[in-house]
């Protein structure tokens, strides 16, 4: 190859990459496209002139678009050291404008320059290597042990800690709050604002001064109320957002106390207790607890545990939370032992950090595609294109009347601020914030006001499983022991006060868990805490003063010694616990393990009949065992801590020496101790039973195992699995640093520890409810699936009489094949991809394992398939795991969509896939909505449409609602104020929308006449009647009955469109008929009216005004209909008062108006005989409009839904649910 072949090659590989990379909340990575712009004079020049020209609308219109800015002022360059500014395009379609920046510091005493941008507050250099601009961070992804080496001696360089100062800047969320001046600005700019004054310049260059006024008066008021909501808003998240502690931080080799604003990444900090993080550390040494509610909404405290001496894992900020301290939590105590601090190095800072992330979310929301609100700027522009059409027949009466120029424009304006009315803005709003108030007297607040009216439209609802559909106060049912390799009988496990519980099996409930004490109450994970009460073990810790002056270790070490011990029950538990008498018998036991099944049932000792023995003296059993302990014992300086634990040891005392954590991934969790009894060193292992199968050796698994588990799952118990291995040839430093998967392996079965997860009392019914509104409900949990489908069956998610086929993933030589297999009948499986059951042909029984390959055209030789008549048709649920729902995604993805809507039960999901699962159904179409409590939902309950957490705390960024109520009742709140929000505004905009067009009607044919209403004509009609109904009509309650009909919500659709032409069709035709019919009565005489002479006032402007009054409330009553989303409109007092004063005062008008009345409205007496024909067309116009509206148009649109059904052409998704509800086949 040439030289300059290489050199092209090189060029290729380097490649300028116009894109950068953002990080949303929940972990989603976006990639936005960069393009570069740098200032040209000349663009500049004629923009400036541009702008002197339009008298600065030009600038008004870059203020909306402002990339009409940035393209007029700036010209589009190839290369980002020619820009001055970037435009990032995101995939959303929305786009920011950054200003190139310059970042200098020193490097190797060098002073080094790079190329930095500011997106979103976080900071992007270019990059050389990568030829690319990337996201300022620190490498934490990195093995523990290298994460461990590399920043256990914090930071040790002035010159590194000053570069990454500059990189990273402060460690502060700042926020600017803007000023009041600066957004009465932002919001007088606002296009309905403009809009509103426009209107006000248009009217008081009329002459209407009153009414003019009167829309500013109410412009100002909104206005002034939305600042203050904004000014409140920023201030509070500010607030919640900025903060500042004295930290003491390891730097250059000495402790010293800092600002946490000067932290930077890699930075050595020392966590007290009553600690709020500044930022997302690593824990490198000790244990804390910590409250993290306001990230999570999840109110009970977490324990943290350093990280791990593990080289093979790699660490990442998400997945091992566990080690994480996040940035805004509060550490209640941190514990450390041996003399050592509680130490954590920074790792992200800051915006980067995950309260920064979650901050940001809430800054840069992201855009909601709601249809509701984008449909309404297009019917605004509808209403102006009618305005055009009416202006354009007035035009023709205008030149006919002489109109001067100056009028006719005038008009034109004003006929356009007509259609367009100016209360709108108000009125898109009251509606939500009546719902708010009403779901926050409810206990559900709301965070995310626009989320509130999607609310309205879910029509998929996923639900977590514990402490969401069940209560997270777990009941025990007792122990399964297993002696050897059988169970034990099961009477024998359910009255705990009358049972034997072999020895090994009780250590293990005693000392498998992650709890710790704050002020001696329990804290941890809410099973264990039940588990370990149940037992009535005692937990001690090592008290920390007295703990440090036995420290042989150097301050900044991260080794301790055992501070963690478990103890037995001070009364007699004789009856209750069992014991081996000696090391011997336990030696003997695990020799015994080793044997064959035969041998086993002839040699085995059984616990059951063995003695406990609890006066134990720790020295000798323990020194007896390792003698590396006896030398430590001896020495002087350890006396305080030996006379500590002597005390300790007085009764069966275990001391936890290391603890691997229980992971979602790994599904267990697992502890190594010292069995102060018999000296010995042991592991002790818990989880879900397939877990523990697998990792336990094949001797001490029962042959019913899988039996006696399917009998408890199959109920609706919780079962974990508990192991157990005797640890050899192992020191105890050692211990501290194995890697789990090198240890967690060979464990002796000891049997099954089984909770119950009693469903809530409001469960049953809510799902009820919810299946009667034909919503889909789906429980996506990370427990076992029998137990899931058990609790599905209960809560009737699953339907009652459905066959359900369990997906288990296996592997057939090196492919991984699905097998769907009835949990009723294991003889029967289902084939996905033929839509057919079948049963394994009876003459296979050598080869059982025949599985079904996922694809149409797989047939298997070895299965008969004989075809049954339709009358056994079957309704087929499948329940997912978490494995299977990975593979049929990567390799089958039509499927895939198959599969998902025909399940109901998702189990053991991690919190990512229980993210993509909802992403999975919005891609189908559907609205979705998530309801959990714990923080394994929060990217869920991120990633769903609407997110409604259960939890104890107020409202926090956890999700766009929160419940205190702990009960899903609060799904059905929320769905029933968000329909009841939506169906408001709609009706809101559709009345606004009709009274703005009925006084357009009125307003062309006066124009014609060349007169038009008075100022105090539109102002009675705008403020009296207009602005408190539309109001009034949106404070109506939700409809406390849940319906199958769901809101419409786009305003652009053939039944808005053909309800307002219709509407229109008979406002016009009573006017024009009450116009001549007026015409033709005795008292009627032709007046001269001139709108340039200001001459208004005839019989036809008077019989307009009176009739369109009426026709404004008619509308109202027609449209704000009750059923079925709001409660009845009549039994609200306010508004059943508020439109009979309306009503009143409109006929006292028309009837008999006083001569005050008739001046300030320049209206006539009418005849007695009129006012009864105009009373008469009234009623009727009332009449038909009613009946159009919810006789004719209502069952118009219902046949018409039908026919557009059949024609319209059916999605992808729609006939692959087809296919999947159709009856299945049954073949054999």
């Amino acid at each position: 190859m040439s030289q300059n072949e290489k050199l092209c090659l090189l060029n290729e590989e380097k490649q300028f990459q116009a894109k950068i990379t953002d990080i949303e909340e929940d972990g989603t990575i976006v990639e936005c496209e960069l393009r570069f712009y740098r200032k040209s004079k000349k663009r500049t020049t004629f923009f400036v002139i541009i702008a002197i020209l339009t008298v600065g609308f030009s600038l008004l219109l870059c203020h909306w678009f402002r990339k009409l800015k940035l393209k007029g002022t700036h010209k589009k360059v190839d290369s980002y050291q020619d820009a001055h500014k970037f435009l990032i395009s995101r995939p959303d379609k929305t786009y920011d404008i950054v200003n190139q920046e310059t970042l200098i510091y020193k490097e190797n005493g060098l002073e080094q320059e790079k190329s930095m941008i500011k997106y979103r507050y976080i900071h992007y250099i270019f990059n050389e290597e990568h030829n690319q601009f990337i996201r300022v961070g620190l490498n934490s992804s990195k093995d523990f042990s290298k994460i461990r080496n590399k920043f256990s001696d914090g930071l040790n360089n002035k010159e590194i800690i000053k570069k990454r100062q500059a990189l990273f800047g402060q460690n502060y969320l700042n926020i600017p709050v803007k000023s009041y001046p600066a957004l009465l600005l932002s919001e007088v700019l606002h296009p309905l604002f403009v809009f509103q004054l426009f209107a006000v310049i248009v009217w008081s260059v009329d002459h209407y001064a009153a009414y003019g006024i009167t829309i500013m008066v109410m412009s100002l008021v909104t206005i002034f109320f939305s600042l203050r909501q904004t000014k409140k808003n920023l201030v509070t998240l500010s607030e919640m957002a900025k903060f500042d502690i004295d930290v003491e931080v390891f730097r250059i080799g000495e402790y010293k106390t800092i600002s946490s604003k000067v932290l930077v990444p890699g930075d050595l900090v020392s966590i007290p207790n009553n600690f709020i993080l500044p930022g997302d550390f690593i824990l490198l040494n000790g244990q804390c607890i910590v409250n993290e509610s306001m990230l999570t909404g999840e109110s009970v405290p977490v324990v943290k545990t350093s990280l791990p001496s593990d080289t093979k894992q790699i660490y990442d900020i998400i997945t091992h939370k566990k080690y994480t301290l996040y940035s805004g939590t509060k550490v209640i105590e941190s514990k450390f032992y041996s003399g050592n601090r509680v130490l954590a190095v920074l790792v992200r800072s800051g915006f980067d950090t995950m309260k920064g992330s979650l901050v940001r979310s809430i800054l840069f929301p992201k855009p909601h595609n709601f249809k509701f609100y984008s449909d309404t700027f297009k019917y605004l522009f509808f209403l102006t294109f009618i305005s055009f059409i009416g202006f354009a027949i007035s035009a023709v009466y205008f030149v006919k009347h002489k109109n001067s120029v100056y009028q006719i424009i005038i008009q034109a304006l004003e006929l356009i601020t007509i259609v367009v009315p100016p209360c709108l803005p108000i009125v898109l709003t009251t509606g939500t914030g009546f719902a708010i108030e009403r779901l926050k007297k409810n206990s559900i607040h709301c965070i995310s006001p626009p989320r509130v009216n999607v609310a309205g439209k879910l029509n998929l609802l996923c639900f977590d499983k514990t402490g969401t559909l069940t209560t997270d106060q777990l009941e025990v049912l007792g122990v399964h022991p297993c002696s050897g390799n059988e169970f034990d009988k099961l009477e024998q496990t359910f009255i705990k006060k009358e049972i034997n519980i072999p020895e090994k099996l009780m250590n293990c409930l005693s000392c498998c868990h992650s709890l710790s004490k704050v002020e001696k109450d329990l804290i941890g994970d809410p099973l264990e805490i039940k588990m370990f009460e149940w037992i009535e073990w005692e937990l001690e810790e090592l008290d920390q003063d007295q703990d440090q002056e036995t420290n042989n270790e150097t301050e900044i070490g991260f080794d301790s010694s055992i501070s963690t011990f478990v103890k037995s029950p001070k009364f007699s538990i004789k009856n209750q616990l069992v014991t081996q008498n000696s090391q011997d018998e336990s030696e003997d036991y695990e020799d015994e393990m080793k044997l064959n099944d035969d041998e086993n049932e002839e040699n085995l000792t059984d616990p059951i009949n063995i003695n406990i023995n609890f006066n134990i003296n720790f020295n000798n059993n323990h020194n007896n065992h390792n003698n590396h302990n006896n030398d430590k014992n001896e020495k002087s300086d350890d006396k305080t801590k030996d006379s500590q634990i002597d005390n300790l040891f007085e009764q069966n005392t275990i001391g936890i020496i290391h603890t691997f954590d229980f992971s979602s991934t790994l599904q267990r969790m697992s502890v190594i101790v010292s069995n102060q009894k018999t000296g010995n060193f042991e592991m002790y292992a818990k989880g879900s039973p397939e877990k523990i199968k697998q990792l336990c050796i094949k001797e001490s698994i029962p042959k019913d195992y899988e039996t006696i588990l399917h009998s408890y799952t199959k109920e609706g118990f919780r079962v974990i699995a508990l192991g157990y291995k005797l640890i050899e040839n192992i020191e105890i430093f050692e211990m501290k640093t194995i890697p789990r998967d090198s240890i967690e392996k060979d464990l002796i079965f000891l049997g099954f520890f089984i909770m119950e997860n009693k469903l809530k009392d409001d469960t049953i019914q809510v799902i009820q409810e919810l299946k009667k509104a034909l919503f889909y409900n789906v429980m996506i949990t990370g427990d076992n699936p029998l137990t899931a489908i058990s609790v599905g069956k209960k809560c009737e998610i699953i339907e009652p009489n459905s066959t359900i086929f369990l997906g288990n993933q296996k592997k057939k030589g090196q492919t991984k094949i699905i097998e769907w297999e009835n949990i009723d009948n294991p003889n029967e499986f289902f084939d996905l991809s033929k839509n057919i059951m079948y049963y394994k042909n009876s003459k296979n029984e050598k080869n059982e394992e025949i599985e079904i390959q996922l694809s149409s055209d797989s047939n298997d030789e070895n299965e008969e398939e004989i075809q049954i008549k339709n009358e056994n048709i079957k309704h087929i649920e499948l329940v997912i795991t978490g494995k299977v729902y990975s593979t049929i995604k990567k390799r089958n993805p039509e499927l895939f969509e198959r599969m998902l809507i025909q399940s109901h039960i998702f189990s053991r999901m991690s919190p990512d896939q229980k993210s993509q699962l909802i992403g999975n159904f919005q891609e189908l179409g559907y609205v979705v909505g998530m309801c959990g409590d714990g923080a394994n939902d929060v990217k869920a309950l991120k990633s769903a449409h609407v997110g409604i957490s259960l939890a104890n705390t107020e409202a926090s960024i956890a999700a766009p609602f929160t419940s205190r109520k702990q009960t899903i009742q609060s799904v059905i709140d929320v769905i029933r104020e968000g329909r009841c929000s939506l169906i408001s505004s709609f009706q809101s905009f559709k009345f606004i929308s009709l009274y703005a067009l009925i006084q357009f009607l009125g307003v062309v044919q006066l124009y014609i006449l060349d007169t038009r209403f008075t100022n105090y004509q539109f102002v009675y009609v705008d403020f009296f009647l207009v602005l408190p109904l539309s109001v009034i009509m949106t404070r109506t309650p939700a409809s406390k009955k849940l319906v199958q009909q769901r809101p419409a919500s786009s305003l652009i659709s053939l039944s808005v469109v053909t309800s307002l032409l219709g509407h229109l069709i008979f406002i016009l035709l009573f006017e024009i008929i009450a116009v001549l019919i007026v015409r033709k009565q005795s008292f009627y005489e032709y007046i001269f009216t001139n709108i340039d002479e200001e001459k208004y006032k005839c019989y036809e402007d008077t019989v307009l005004f009176l009739i369109c009054n009426f026709q404004t409330l008619i509308i109202l009553v027609v449209v704000n209909r009750s059923k079925p989303f709001k409660h009845l409109v009549w039994k609200s007092p306010l508004y059943t008062v508020v439109i009979i004063i309306c009503f009143v005062v409109s006929a006292y008008l028309l009837i008999y108006p006083d001569s005050l009345m008739r001046k300030i409205f320049e209206i006539y007496i009418l005849g007695w005989k009129y006012k009864i024909i105009l009373s008469l067309l009234i009623l009727l116009d009332f009449m038909v409009e009613y009946i159009l509206e919810k006789f004719i148009l209502s069952k118009y649109f219902k046949k018409m839904k039908k026919c557009c059904y059949k024609k319209k052409k059916i999605t992808r998704h729609q006939v692959i649910r087809q296919i999947s509800l159709q009856s299945v086949k049954i073949e054999k």
